[in-house]
């Protein structure tokens, strides 16, 4: 799956623009992340660079802002007390 999201605040890693794009697999046994339109998340991701070889030769996944994520990175419906703690590890 490939969704842009936009960013509404940056906790670590590299600088950001208004949006992003977000790639994730299709969910049950891949363990991709479904996003909700509308819904707010806080995002754990890697860039291309940290994209294993194979899977980035079968998806365009290199180039600015544009990410890897799944429900094993930590991805999850946005939460207070989850930011919080983000902001402190800054």
């Amino acid at each position: 799956m490939r969704y842009t999201l936009v960013v509404e605040k940056n906790y670590r890693g590299v600088t950001v623009s208004d949006s992003v794009v977000v790639f994730t697999g299709m969910g049950g046994g891949d363990c991709g992340f479904r996003f909700e339109v509308g819904k707010r998340f806080i995002v754990y991701g890697v860039t291309g660079d940290a994209i294993a070889s194979d899977y980035a030769s079968r998806y365009p996944l290199s180039g600015p802002n544009i990410f890897r994520t799944n429900i094993c990175f930590r991805t999850r419906a946005y939460d207070d007390e989850e930011d919080r703690a983000l902001d402190e590890l800054k």
